[in-house]
Protein backbone atom coordinates (compact mmCIF):
# COMPACT_ATOMS: atom_id res chain seq x y z
CA UNK A 1 0.00 0.00 0.00
CA UNK A 2 1.36 3.39 -0.95
CA UNK A 3 2.01 6.16 1.59
CA UNK A 4 -0.76 8.21 0.02
CA UNK A 5 -3.24 5.32 0.34
CA UNK A 6 -2.27 4.87 3.98
CA UNK A 7 -2.89 8.57 4.59
CA UNK A 8 -6.37 8.21 3.11
CA UNK A 9 -7.23 5.13 5.17
CA UNK A 10 -5.90 6.61 8.41
CA UNK A 11 -6.60 10.34 8.23
CA UNK A 12 -5.76 10.88 11.90
CA UNK A 13 -4.09 8.08 13.79
CA UNK A 14 -4.27 7.78 17.57
CA UNK A 15 -1.27 9.46 19.24
CA UNK A 16 1.71 7.20 19.79
CA UNK A 17 3.23 6.83 23.24
CA UNK A 18 6.28 8.42 21.71
CA UNK A 19 5.43 11.93 20.35
CA UNK A 20 8.50 11.78 18.12
CA UNK A 21 6.94 8.84 16.26
CA UNK A 22 3.87 10.90 15.38
CA UNK A 23 6.04 13.79 14.22
CA UNK A 24 8.20 11.42 12.17
CA UNK A 25 5.14 9.92 10.47
CA UNK A 26 3.70 13.32 9.57
CA UNK A 27 7.06 14.60 8.35
CA UNK A 28 7.13 11.82 5.76
CA UNK A 29 3.85 12.96 4.18
CA UNK A 30 3.86 15.58 1.44
CA UNK A 31 1.75 18.73 1.57
CA UNK A 32 -1.11 17.25 -0.42
CA UNK A 33 -1.36 14.18 1.80
CA UNK A 34 -1.40 16.38 4.88
CA UNK A 35 -4.07 18.59 3.32
CA UNK A 36 -6.12 15.51 2.46
CA UNK A 37 -5.87 14.34 6.08
CA UNK A 38 -6.84 17.80 7.29
CA UNK A 39 -9.88 17.73 5.03
CA UNK A 40 -10.83 14.47 6.77
CA UNK A 41 -10.62 16.24 10.14
CA UNK A 42 -7.06 15.53 11.26
CA UNK A 43 -5.91 18.59 13.20
CA UNK A 44 -2.39 17.19 13.71
CA UNK A 45 -1.87 17.02 9.95
CA UNK A 46 -2.91 20.64 9.63
CA UNK A 47 -0.57 21.60 12.47
CA UNK A 48 2.25 19.97 10.50
CA UNK A 49 1.39 22.20 7.53
CA UNK A 50 1.48 25.20 9.86
CA UNK A 51 4.89 24.11 11.12
CA UNK A 52 6.20 23.86 7.55
CA UNK A 53 4.90 27.22 6.42
CA UNK A 54 4.63 29.56 9.41
CA UNK A 55 8.06 31.18 9.06
CA UNK A 56 7.79 31.45 5.28
CA UNK A 57 4.33 33.02 5.36
CA UNK A 58 5.41 35.30 8.22
CA UNK A 59 8.40 36.57 6.21
CA UNK A 60 6.10 37.14 3.23
CA UNK A 61 3.61 39.09 5.37
CA UNK A 62 6.34 41.21 6.96
CA UNK A 63 7.00 42.74 3.55
CA UNK A 64 3.34 43.72 3.34
CA UNK A 65 2.69 44.94 6.88
CA UNK A 66 3.40 48.27 8.59
CA UNK A 67 4.53 46.50 11.77
CA UNK A 68 5.59 43.14 13.11
CA UNK A 69 2.39 42.97 15.14
CA UNK A 70 0.31 43.44 12.00
CA UNK A 71 2.25 40.63 10.32
CA UNK A 72 1.68 38.33 13.30
CA UNK A 73 -2.04 39.11 13.29
CA UNK A 74 -2.26 38.44 9.56
CA UNK A 75 -0.32 35.21 9.98
CA UNK A 76 -2.84 33.98 12.52
CA UNK A 77 -5.75 35.02 10.31
CA UNK A 78 -4.14 33.27 7.33
CA UNK A 79 -3.86 29.91 9.04
CA UNK A 80 -7.31 30.15 10.60
CA UNK A 81 -8.84 31.06 7.23
CA UNK A 82 -6.94 28.22 5.54
CA UNK A 83 -8.14 25.74 8.16
CA UNK A 84 -11.75 26.82 7.86
CA UNK A 85 -11.54 26.60 4.06
CA UNK A 86 -9.33 23.51 3.76
CA UNK A 87 -12.24 21.66 2.19
CA UNK A 88 -12.06 24.02 -0.77
CA UNK A 89 -8.41 23.20 -1.47
CA UNK A 90 -8.10 21.14 -4.67
CA UNK A 91 -5.76 18.24 -3.94
CA UNK A 92 -4.54 18.02 -7.55
CA UNK A 93 -2.77 21.38 -7.17
CA UNK A 94 0.24 22.35 -5.01
CA UNK A 95 -0.63 23.55 -1.52
CA UNK A 96 1.73 26.53 -1.19
CA UNK A 97 0.17 28.77 -3.92
CA UNK A 98 -3.24 28.29 -2.30
CA UNK A 99 -1.87 29.32 1.10
CA UNK A 100 0.05 32.31 -0.30
CA UNK A 101 -3.11 33.44 -2.08
CA UNK A 102 -4.97 33.56 1.24
CA UNK A 103 -2.11 35.44 2.92
CA UNK A 104 -1.81 37.88 0.04
CA UNK A 105 -5.54 38.63 -0.08
CA UNK A 106 -5.64 39.28 3.66
CA UNK A 107 -2.57 41.54 3.45
CA UNK A 108 -3.98 43.54 0.53
CA UNK A 109 -7.27 44.07 2.38
CA UNK A 110 -5.39 45.12 5.50
CA UNK A 111 -3.18 47.60 3.64
CA UNK A 112 -6.17 49.15 1.95
CA UNK A 113 -7.51 49.98 5.39
CA UNK A 114 -4.11 51.39 6.40
CA UNK A 115 -3.24 53.19 3.17
CA UNK A 116 -1.24 56.06 4.79
CA UNK A 117 1.28 53.50 6.10
CA UNK A 118 2.05 51.51 2.97
CA UNK A 119 5.28 53.33 2.20
CA UNK A 120 6.92 52.49 5.51
CA UNK A 121 10.12 50.41 5.49
CA UNK A 122 9.06 47.12 7.05
CA UNK A 123 11.14 45.48 9.74
CA UNK A 124 12.53 42.06 8.78
CA UNK A 125 14.92 41.66 11.68
CA UNK A 126 14.93 40.12 15.11
CA UNK A 127 17.24 41.35 17.84
CA UNK A 128 20.73 40.91 16.37
CA UNK A 129 24.21 42.34 16.64
CA UNK A 130 24.71 45.96 15.46
CA UNK A 131 26.84 44.74 12.54
CA UNK A 132 24.18 42.37 11.30
CA UNK A 133 21.48 44.95 11.87
CA UNK A 134 23.34 47.57 9.82
CA UNK A 135 23.94 45.12 6.98
CA UNK A 136 20.32 44.00 6.95
CA UNK A 137 19.11 47.58 7.21
CA UNK A 138 21.16 48.56 4.16
CA UNK A 139 19.74 45.59 2.29
CA UNK A 140 16.18 46.44 3.24
CA UNK A 141 16.43 50.14 2.48
CA UNK A 142 18.18 49.65 -0.85
CA UNK A 143 16.18 46.74 -2.19
CA UNK A 144 12.92 45.80 -0.50
CA UNK A 145 11.93 49.36 0.29
CA UNK A 146 12.45 50.15 -3.40
CA UNK A 147 10.34 47.14 -4.32
CA UNK A 148 7.54 48.30 -2.02
CA UNK A 149 7.80 51.95 -3.03
CA UNK A 150 8.29 51.69 -6.78
CA UNK A 151 6.66 48.44 -7.89
CA UNK A 152 3.03 47.40 -7.87
CA UNK A 153 1.79 44.96 -5.25
CA UNK A 154 1.49 42.29 -7.95
CA UNK A 155 5.07 42.84 -9.13
CA UNK A 156 6.41 42.83 -5.56
CA UNK A 157 4.58 39.59 -4.80
CA UNK A 158 5.85 37.96 -7.98
CA UNK A 159 9.46 38.89 -7.19
CA UNK A 160 9.18 37.64 -3.62
CA UNK A 161 7.73 34.28 -4.66
CA UNK A 162 10.28 33.89 -7.43
CA UNK A 163 13.47 34.86 -5.61
CA UNK A 164 12.69 34.35 -1.93
CA UNK A 165 10.45 31.31 -2.13
CA UNK A 166 11.89 30.03 -5.43
CA UNK A 167 8.48 28.92 -6.64
CA UNK A 168 8.13 27.90 -10.29
CA UNK A 169 6.33 30.34 -12.55
CA UNK A 170 3.30 28.05 -12.74
CA UNK A 171 2.77 28.27 -8.97
CA UNK A 172 3.37 32.02 -8.92
CA UNK A 173 0.74 32.33 -11.63
CA UNK A 174 -1.73 30.35 -9.53
CA UNK A 175 -1.05 32.58 -6.51
CA UNK A 176 -1.55 35.74 -8.55
CA UNK A 177 -4.55 34.39 -10.41
CA UNK A 178 -2.83 35.04 -13.75
CA UNK A 179 -1.84 32.93 -16.72
CA UNK A 180 1.71 31.62 -16.92
CA UNK A 181 2.43 33.92 -19.87
CA UNK A 182 1.07 36.96 -18.05
CA UNK A 183 3.12 36.06 -14.98
CA UNK A 184 6.29 35.88 -17.05
CA UNK A 185 5.51 39.37 -18.35
CA UNK A 186 4.95 40.62 -14.79
CA UNK A 187 8.30 39.19 -13.67
CA UNK A 188 10.10 40.65 -16.68
CA UNK A 189 8.65 44.11 -16.13
CA UNK A 190 9.28 43.92 -12.38
CA UNK A 191 12.94 42.99 -12.88
CA UNK A 192 13.34 45.73 -15.47
CA UNK A 193 11.73 48.34 -13.21
CA UNK A 194 13.77 47.25 -10.19
CA UNK A 195 17.02 47.30 -12.18
CA UNK A 196 16.24 50.84 -13.30
CA UNK A 197 15.75 52.04 -9.74
CA UNK A 198 18.79 50.15 -8.44
CA UNK A 199 20.93 51.87 -11.06
CA UNK A 200 19.94 55.16 -9.45
CA UNK A 201 20.89 53.90 -5.95
CA UNK A 202 24.36 53.40 -4.40
CA UNK A 203 25.72 49.91 -4.89
CA UNK A 204 24.66 47.54 -2.13
CA UNK A 205 24.36 43.91 -1.21
CA UNK A 206 20.93 42.76 -2.34
CA UNK A 207 20.62 39.61 -0.26
CA UNK A 208 17.05 38.68 0.67
CA UNK A 209 16.09 39.35 4.29
CA UNK A 210 16.93 36.78 6.92
CA UNK A 211 13.98 34.52 7.62
CA UNK A 212 12.47 35.82 10.86
CA UNK A 213 11.14 33.74 13.72
CA UNK A 214 7.39 33.74 14.00
CA UNK A 215 5.74 33.12 17.33
CA UNK A 216 3.39 30.10 17.44
CA UNK A 217 0.06 31.26 16.09
CA UNK A 218 -2.11 28.18 15.68
CA UNK A 219 -1.59 25.81 18.56
CA UNK A 220 -3.28 28.11 21.07
CA UNK A 221 -6.15 29.08 18.79
CA UNK A 222 -9.51 27.45 19.29
CA UNK A 223 -10.88 26.82 15.81
CA UNK A 224 -14.62 26.49 15.57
Amino acid sequence: MSQSEQAREQPCEQPSEQPSENASHLAKLDDRELALNAQAGCLRSYEELVRRYDRRIFAFLLTRSPSRQDAEDLLQKTFIAAYKNIGKFKIQYPFSPWLYTIARNLAVSHLRRLKPHVNEVFDFSDERSPAHEMADRETRENLWSIVQRELSETQATALWLKYREQLPVSEIARTLGKSVTHTKVILHRARKALAKHLDAEPATDVRPPVMPEARPVFADVQVS
